[in-house]
């Protein structure tokens, strides 16, 4: 008897419901390992970090039991995927409770705002409906681009992306297009930063330190999940590219950013709190000098510390979440707890440009 044919006889021997019965005409097949996912997997894949050579990264480095699912049409086209993983993550994580439990993700494990499901908005929503007769646990899903409107799917919003899509043919022409107080405030940000020496290379040059404060930062977070390893920061591909910042030589922050085409993402950081003033808006504006000179035409600033990210002239980017279980119970659980378990903060809406 095959995975999905036991858990619907357990789910009827319980009393237990799926959440949908799935459209006939698609195939969906399990992949265990991130380097058996068919060729065509990265023609579906919406983000860099869907794309085989970094989930095979994420396998080689870190552990949190991921697997892949595929789906095919009736002529066994690759139309829709999903990556999941195991994280133990505090469920009210936004309340500030402390609420440890194991959870199986529909996410890509690495910070970024790119959801674990692949494909057309449609065939996201036909692949999930056929993932969680396999997975028939706890379901959450994160970075969602679009509704699933899947009725039995509880759905609300998580952390925000911040994007910022106009392009400057330098640093200096985004000064000049920022508003007289904003530019006037950030040019004196940077000259706090006079004798600071940034130096940019390849991720190999990862070192302990620069771990330590990354698990600083991590330490810090009120929405962390994963904790990735120091080996993955240093298997990085070459298209990621590691900026460190030392004053006196010191190592006081680094970030490391991703050009992919020409969306340009800030990917991650490491800073010691209070050490400088205006440090982590100092990163920012250097991964912003970065981005202009790479010439990128939109830049992908992630999902926290939304406020000093749009002073700087990015604009939010929702973002939504799901949850399911196949009990009926549970999922009026997850409808009544909805407005603890979403992402509820208002951010000021800001007006940085000329125009």
């Amino acid at each position: 008897m095959r995975a999905g044919d036991l858990t619907r006889r357990l789910q009827q021997v319980v009393g237990l419901s799926p959440i949908a019965a799935p459209v006939a005409g698609y195939r969906l097949a399990r992949v265990n390992r991130a380097a058996a996912l068919t060729s065509a997997w990265d023609r579906i894949a919406g983000y860099y970090f869907q794309r085989r050579v970094f989930l095979e990264l994420l396998e080689r480095s870190c552990d949190f039991n991921q697997r892949y699912y595929e789906l095919r049409d009736a002529g066994g086209t690759l139309v829709g995927g999903a990556v999941l993983c195991t994280l133990r993550v505090d469920v009210l994580t936004y309340l500030g409770i402390r609420s440890p439990l194991d959870i199986d993700f529909v996410a890509i494990p690495c910070s970024q705002p790119a959801p674990g499901l692949l494909g057309a908005p449609e065939m996201q929503r036909c692949t999930l409906e056929r993932v969680v007769l396999e997975e028939p646990g706890f379901l959450v899903g994160l970075n969602l681009d679009h509704p699933l409107d899947l009725p039995p799917v509880v759905e609300t919003s998580t952390l925000p992306a911040v994007v910022l899509d106009r392009s400057f043919a330098s640093f200096d022409d985004y000064l000049w297009a920022l508003r007289s107080p904003y530019r006037r405030r950030l040019k004196q940000i940077m000259a706090s930063f006079a004798g600071v020496v940034i130096e940019r290379g390849p991720c190999s040059r990862f070192d302990d330190e620069m771990y330590r404060l990354y698990r600083s930062v991590l330490a810090r977070s009120s929405a962390k999940l994963e904790t990735l390893t120091q080996s993955f920061f240093q298997q990085l591909p070459p298209e990621f590219a590691l900026t460190s910042y030392r004053r006196d030589g010191r190592l006081i922050a680094w970030h490391i950013s991703l050009l992919d085409g020409d969306r340009f993402y800030f990917f991650l950081e490491g800073h010691e709190p209070e050490t400088e003033p205006n440090l982590y808006f100092n990163i920012l504006a250097g991964v912003l000098r970065e981005a202009f000179e790479r010439h990128a035409s939109a830049i992908e600033l992630g999902q926290t510390a939304e406020v000093p990210k749009m002073r700087l002239g990015g604009r939010l980017a929702p973002k939504g979440m799901f949850g399911t279980h196949p009990s009926r119970g549970v999922r009026a659980a997850l409808r009544l707890g909805r407005p603890l378990l979403g992402y509820s903060r208002r951010v000021p809406t800001t007006h940085v440009f000329h125009a």
